[in-house]
């Protein structure tokens, strides 16, 4: 949504400039790839320090789609997500549309000689969780998502 970009963005805004020789770790908590997308796009916006301090991002978004449109949990921030009548494959399909223009702004941000050239960036499938049987294949479309869609963009 436009307030969460906002939110976003403000808080980019708003971070202290760094310190000469020190370490600063900076958590975006996104839960779907849009505010992972919003996220970089913060951090490109604000420039300066930002982009003159080596970064590097680690991306894992999939366990909120998992819960959502998998599980069907009624805390679902996306209602949408948890219609009983939102397919799996519906849900896959969402997802690897919300998933590329993550990746592609991530591939051309972490490619040499960008802000994120010299740490990179990874991308990880799903969050160390201990699914029930019954919930593995849920993950492990979601994993084969991500895998597919980092095959042609990965280093390693």
């Amino acid at each position: 949504s436009d307030e969460c970009r906002s939110k976003i963005f403000a808080a980019v805004a708003e971070a202290p400039k760094p310190i000469a020789g020190a370490v600063r770790i900076t958590l975006f908590s996104a839960q779907f790839w849009d505010h992972a997308l919003d996220g970089v796009n913060a951090v490109q916006a604000k420039g300066g320090v930002w982009l003159g301090s080596k970064m590097a991002f680690l991306v894992q978004v999939s366990t909120w789609d998992i819960y959502c449109a998998g599980m069907k949990v009624a805390w679902c921030p996306r209602k949408e997500l948890s219609d009983k009548d939102f397919t799996n494959e519906a849900a896959i399909k969402l997802f690897n549309n919300g998933m590329a223009p993550v990746l592609d702004k991530l591939q051309t941000f972490c490619a040499p000689g960008q802000p994120a050239g010299v740490l990179g960036c990874v991308v990880l499938t799903t969050t160390f969780q201990d699914p029930a049987p019954a919930r593995i294949p849920i993950y492990e479309a979601y994993n084969d998502a991500i895998r597919a869609g980092m095959k042609t963009r990965g280093s390693a």
